[in-house]
């Protein structure tokens, strides 16, 4: 997974589990992320974007329900 896969902004006024939300899911529907497929662990996400696990985990949790 390439730096800044996720182009996490930390200055923005949007949340950063909203935007790894987001930007997860805009992969998963543009076909970036196969169905089925294993996302990144959350441990190479929080490296790659500079967030906490329990962030990361959030925003995971979200795209399950």
């Amino acid at each position: 997974m390439p730096s800044g896969y996720l182009n996490i902004d930390h200055s923005a006024g949007t949340p950063l589990i909203n935007q790894i939300h987001d930007r997860l899911r805009e992969r998963i529907e543009n076909g970036e992320l196969a169905h089925n497929s294993r996302l990144p662990s959350m441990r190479k996400l929080s490296e790659d974007t500079g967030v906490s696990i329990g962030i990361i985990r959030q925003a995971i949790g979200q795209l399950t329900h």
